[in-house]
């Protein structure tokens, strides 16, 4: 009703209009409010997901593969979970704002969303854990690992669970909500110990050089070591010395690693008229 026509009305009248206009201005107030406020947050808060998935997204494109098609999921989730959250809150505000109590569907829905959580507690447990793991960059597929009693390369990180093939051949699938610690091998060089004895009178100079010329033999081979190193003696005693020999291998070469430092280290030694033990 116009101004004009509200003063021309009686008193009673009128006040009733006045409030009824003044009402209605303070819900359309409250709603450009309510959505200025909705248009920030979300603007904010997807600018802010953006930003910590910009190192993710340069790490998995460096690695290729499915890697960086899950991370463009994880992050176009990750949105919409944000909207979503925004649009709920915004409607029960818009509720409270048209006078509409919103107690009552809120009790419903939070009944049923009681039993279906009893239901879905670990799904969600092990998708958001797979969510950091891959936010966090705890390992990747390729990664030579240990998680709890299972060791071995990763073979897919999925949002529910990690699959791992061991030395064996074995195929392991873990839920991700069960990895509590992680052991890592391919984050740096791995280092394959072999401890040998020799007689106690033998110069530890010498094994020294023999530890540099099983380097030199290893050296030919693309899948050896970049690194060899001696220590010792670990062990002494009347009857003989202990060393350890060490080479840094890729961690799915170890075996193997391992296996042609034994052969190489015994070849050299003989060579130099070196028994061992």
């Amino acid at each position: 009703m116009p101004p004009a026509q509200i003063h021309r009305l009686s008193p009673l009248t009128a006040r009733y209009w006045t409030e009824v206009a003044l009402s209605l201005w303070d819900r359309v107030w409250d709603l450009v409010v309510l959505l200025v406020v909705f248009w920030v947050l979300r603007s904010v808060l997807q600018a802010a997901v953006a930003r910590v998935f910009v190192p993710l997204k340069a790490r998995s494109q460096r690695e290729g593969g499915s890697r960086a098609a899950r991370v463009l999921t994880l992050e176009a989730i990750t949105q919409s979970v944000i909207r979503y959250a925004l649009i709920f809150i915004a409607g029960v505000r818009l509720m409270q704002i048209v006078g509409f109590n919103p107690a009552p569907v809120l009790a419903t829905a939070g009944v049923a969303g009681l039993a279906v959580g009893f239901g879905a507690q670990r799904l969600i447990r092990d998708v958001i854990t797979g969510f950091f793991i891959l936010l966090e960059d705890q390992f990747s597929v390729g990664d030579y690992v240990t998680i709890g009693a299972v060791t071995g390369v990763v073979e897919e990180i999925g949002m529910r669970v990690t699959r791992i093939r061991d030395d064996n051949g074995r195929l392991s699938v873990i839920a991700n909500g069960d990895i509590a610690q992680v052991t890592n091998y391919s984050r740096g060089p791995y280092r394959v110990p072999v401890d040998f004895a020799v007689a106690p009178d033998v110069d530890p100079a010498t094994l020294q050089e023999a530890a540099q010329s099983v380097a030199a033999r290893l050296a030919k081979d693309t899948t050896a070591a970049d690194s060899i190193s001696i220590k010792g003696p670990i062990g002494i005693d009347a009857t003989k010395a202990t060393y350890r020999i060490e080479m840094a291998v890729p961690p799915t070469d170890r075996v193997s690693g391992e296996a042609a430092l034994r052969r190489a280290l015994r070849d050299e030694l003989v060579a130099r008229g070196i028994t061992m033990l």
